[in-house]
């Protein structure tokens, strides 16, 4: 990743801002790491928003727009090779910080 992608990355996945993941949200975040990962490989970018309106209606257990950011954020940081990132309200692609 090149300069100006990285500091894209890292002010907006800032590793400060990283929460342990809430008890019995496992699964949970398992199933949004698995539709996150699809969206992003399907569209590019996804809204985080769209993205919540997605879930929702393919899954029993809800999630509001405010829990996207510190259930993901960790997956996000901690895998490498990085699929995908946050910027300002969307989940993008990779490779968009490339570009």
């Amino acid at each position: 990743m090149n300069k100006q992608a990285q500091d894209i990355f890292e002010r907006y996945n800032p590793v400060d801002k990283v929460t342990p993941c809430p008890e019995n949200k496992n699964e949970l975040v398992s199933e949004l790491r698995f539709y996150a990962q699809k969206m992003v490989n399907l569209y590019g970018l996804i809204n985080i928003n769209e993205f919540v309106d997605i879930f929702n209606s393919l899954n029993d257990e809800k999630v509001v727009v405010e829990e996207i950011f510190p259930l993901l954020l960790p997956i996000i940081l901690g895998s490498e090779p990085r699929q995908y990132a946050f910027y300002k309200d969307l989940l993008v692609h990779y490779t968009m910080y490339e570009k």
